[in-house]
Formats: structure tokens, sequence, C-alpha cells
């Protein structure tokens, strides 16, 4: 039987359409002469073939080849767009992360130079007083003044405040002696002394903390240390090490990082199919809100009133960023007149009005402020009732969790607040892992936000250790100078949001009653939970 020439068309369909795709060809006549030649080229040793090209439908060849070649340069166009986006917002992340590293290095620098001269005023006072009480003083000596306060009132103030961890760094003196299980806590334990006690006391002592690690958010009494089961033996080195330090009872409090590392928590890598699994692309906001956006920076810019437009929004979402944008532009158009502000006051007028509407009822997740999460609600003998500022839950378990610092909150309070939304989040990621069916539901998410800064993090469990990253950060627009960052914002909440939502399951009403089905339970590790004061 003769091979027919549009049988051999068809079985060649695929890679002439690919042909065309790839060189661009245009001239249906050339496409015809080119796969006839090629025809009668590969078909001349063979007898009999048959030439019926009438019956090739040339111009569907054509029509398919310009839609595919159309759905590749879109793709195409799609993909440079999203590395565009992508690349912008890593470099703003950049930007953003330098200009607060170097900021709070600055704060940190001026504060410790602050506290050195506290210190020597504060030896001079203690040297005053004993010379004093030893009659080594003469009395035509001048003695020191410190202004607006007592020597008493001077020395409360310097305990206070939390440039004693500079204090102890420079002077090499541990601030904490760390007590690794309450098998090793002295009955000899109490609190902090008062200032009469400190003064009346002849000899000098040290002030430690007791750290005690735990497991009760599973319902779990754990004391000591836990093996990681981990292959990454670097992950181990670290981990096997910062416990190490704390059973030396050699861990200092500003050891912020070894603090994660005894929990298992660490700043490192994570895959972009993982990063991708948990995490939404970033996203541009819809043109309703960008025009809403422009409208308010041209009114704060104008010192004028800000045009609603009488806009019609298409979703809650919307609607919910715009109350975002008109909260900011009601509280901080103007500038504020230059008094101490509490927290509370930063939360209501510069973090409640930016998250509330974008968590409201009408979302999967919503938050809750001021609240005494879950993880420690058991009732456990070694658990601690901790109060997040906010805590965001689905119907069915907590997804996340963030605190708030107001502005000028020391370097060393906000580290340490970063520790506790990360402790945090992997005690809810416990919870998360005993009831969670899919790998998607294994995540957790953190929000920090100080002053005019803000930082996000995601919580993951991975080959026995807990990896988190800090997935955004940048400035709030909550002010008469950075209000102009209210899209990039916006962005990364949108962006946090729908990563919420799609790790929830798709029942979030329905509980299981099996457990612990992705991960092995005894491969999770306690968390630091909690400090005491010894003296």
């Amino acid at each position: 039987m003769p091979l027919k020439f549009s049988a051999f068309i068809g079985m060649n369909k695929h890679i002439i359409i690919q042909d065309i795709i790839l060189h661009r060809r245009t001239s249906l006549v050339d496409v015809k002469r080119m796969w006839i030649n090629r025809f009668a080229s590969e078909t001349k040793r063979e007898n009999p073939a048959e030439m019926d090209s009438e019956k090739v439908d040339w111009s569907e060849l054509m029509e398919t080849a310009i839609e595919k070649s159309n759905e590749v340069i879109e793709q195409s166009i799609r993909r440079k767009r999203n590395l565009i986006i992508s690349d912008t917002y890593e470099k703003e992340n950049e930007i953003f992360g330098h200009t607060i590293t170097k900021r709070q290095a600055e704060d940190s620098i001026v504060k410790g130079v602050k506290g050195k001269k506290a210190i020597r005023k504060l030896e001079d006072i203690v040297k005053l007083d004993n010379d004093f009480q030893k009659g080594n003083v003469d009395e035509k000596e001048e003695v020191p003044v410190v202004e607006a306060a007592s020597s008493q009132e001077y020395h409360a103030n310097v305990i206070s405040q939390d440039s004693d961890l500079e204090f102890q760094a420079d002077t090499g003196v541990p601030f904490m002696n760390i007590v690794y299980n309450e098998s090793e806590i002295d009955s000899s334990y109490k609190d902090r002394p008062s200032l009469t006690e400190i003064e009346e006391s002849s000899s000098p002592s040290t002030i430690g903390y007791v750290w005690t690690m735990t497991l009760g958010e599973l319902n779990i009494i754990s004391f000591g240390k836990k093996e990681m089961a981990t292959t990454n033996k670097y992950i181990k080195t670290l981990y096997d090490d910062a416990h190490s330090d704390a059973m030396n009872k050699i861990l200092k409090p500003g050891d912020v990082d070894k603090r994660l590392f005894l929990s298992g928590l660490f700043d490192c890598s994570i895959s972009t199919e993982i990063i991708e699994q948990y995490l939404v692309p970033i996203a541009k906001l819809p043109n309703t809100i960008n025009s809403c956006i422009k409208s308010m920076e041209k009114a704060m810019d104008n010192n004028t009133i800000m045009e609603s437009g009488g806009t019609q929004y298409n979703s809650v979402e919307e609607l919910a960023l715009y109350h975002v944008i008109l909260s900011i532009f009601l509280n901080h158009a103007v500038i504020p007149i230059k008094i101490q502000t509490s927290e509370l006051d930063f939360i209501v007028k510069s973090v409640a009005c930016l998250l509330g509407p974008i968590w409201s009822s009408n979302d999967q997740v919503k938050i809750i402020w001021d609240y005494t999460t879950a993880i420690n609600k058991q009732k456990m003998p070694d658990t601690v009732s901790s109060r997040p500022d906010m805590v965001f839950h689905s119907n069915l378990y907590e997804i996340g969790n963030g605190e708030i610092k107001a502005v000028n909150t020391p370097k060393t309070a906000v580290n340490l607040a970063r520790n506790r939304v990360l402790e945090t989040c992997k005690r809810q990621l416990h919870q998360r892992l005993k009831k969670a069916r899919s790998s998607k539901e294994a995540v957790t998410f953190g929000i920090l936000i100080y002053g005019l800064s803000y930082e996000i993090y995601i919580v993951t469990f991975e080959n026995g250790y807990y990896p988190y990253k800090r997935v955004s950060v940048g400035l709030m627009p909550t002010s008469n100078t950075t209000y102009k960052c209210t899209e990039k914002m916006l962005m990364d909440l949108i962006q946090l949001k729908r990563s919420m939502n799609r790790s929830l399951r798709i029942d979030d009403n329905t509980k299981d009653t099996q457990e612990f089905t992705l991960v092995d339970k005894n491969q999770l590790l306690p968390t630091l939970s909690y400090g005491m004061l010894s003296h």
C-alpha cells in the first residue's frame, strides 16, 4: 500500500507545528514546499508513494502553530513579569533590611556608650557610699551630683534599663547562670531582691535565669536534652553545642541565636520547592487599590483631603484594603505632636488599623488581640501562660502569632520579641502537625512589628529540626514620613493572608481522631519555654 503524503503530514503534525514556532515561519507556501521536499527525499527509495497534498489542511496547521506560539509568548511575558516583580521585591527587601539593620546597629552603639557612662557614674556613687560608710572621705572633697535624681533613684533606673546586658558583656561577668532543668534548681531559690536588699548587701551577687525546656503543647513532660534525629551534621553540631553551653551554665542572655538553637530553630536556606509549597507568589494590587493609594499619597503630599472617587470594589479583600488606606490617611496625614505615647496607643493607631480589616470576621483566618494562646492552656506542670500580642487562628487551630514593640523600643527587647514569635510558631506548628492530613498544613506564620519596621516569618519542620525563614521585611506606612511604603506592605500582607488560607484544609471544621500522620511524634523537640530570675 503506498504511503500517502497526507498520512505523513498527520504523523508529523506535532513536529511541523514546533518547527513553525521555533523558526517563526510565516509563509504558508514555504512551509508547504519544505515538507513536500522532505516527503520526497524520505520516500524516494520506498515505492510506491502517493502525493495527495490537496488533502492536507495547511491553514489549520498554521492557525494551530500561531495559537501555540501566542501561548509560548504569553508564558514568556508572564514569566519575565513575575521575575521583574520578584527581583524588585527582593531588592526592596534587601534595602529595607540594610536600612533597619544599620539603624539598629547605630542605636546599639549609642545605647552602649550611654550604658557605659551610666555604669561609670553608678560605680562612682557606690564607691562614694562605701567611702562615706568607712569614713574615708575628706569633708572638703567635692561630692559628685547626679542631675535630677538621687543616688537611690539613679541606681533603680540603671538596674531597670535594658542596657544591663551590654554592661555584663563589657565586664565579662555572665548575666545569667543557666540551670538546665528543674533538678538543678537550688531549694534556696528566691526572686530578685528589692533595692533596699541590694543596698544592704555587703557582697556583690549574680542575678541569673533558670530556663526550662517543655513540650507542654503536646501534653508531654520533657526535661533535659532530647537528641535530634537529623542527617544534617552541621545543624546537629550547633544544637549539641548550645545544649552543652546550657548544661555548663555559660549561656548568656544576649545569645539569642543559641536560645533558638536549643529549641531546634535554625535560620537556614529552605529549598525553592518548599517555599513555593507554603508561600503564594507576590502579586500586584488591583488597579482600584493602586488608584486609592495614589489618591492618599497626593492628599498627604499636598495636605489636602483624600478623594475617594466613588469606586466600586469587587471583593471583600478590596474593601478591606481601601479601609486600611483610609485609616492611614486619617491617623497619619498630619505630623503628630511630640509626646510620649504608650504601646497600646501605637497598637491601636498603627497596627490594628492595618491588620484588623485584612483578617476580619469575613475571612477564613481571623486575628485575636492580646490572647492567651492555646499552646499554653494545657494543664501541665511545666506550662507557663503567655499572651502574644496577636494570634492568627482558623476554625480548627492556630496558625500563627505576632509581637508588637512601640517606637524607640531597645534592640535587646526587639530581639527577645523575635525569639518569642519563632518559639510560639514552633509550638503552634506542633499542634498543627498533630492533626495535619497534608504537607501544606505543616507550616506556621509569624510577624514582628517594632516601631516603623516589620518582619514576616514562616516556620516548618524538616529532617528532624525546624528551619525558619524571614520571607519579608519592610517599613510601616503608618507615619507622615513612610506612607509611601503602603503598596509594598499591603502586597506583603496579602501574600501572608493568602499563604495562610492555602495552608488550611478544605474541611477546616472537621476534627480528626488520627494523630501525627505526617511526622514521627518522637522526632519533635521541646522548646525553650521560660526563664526565672535567681539570686
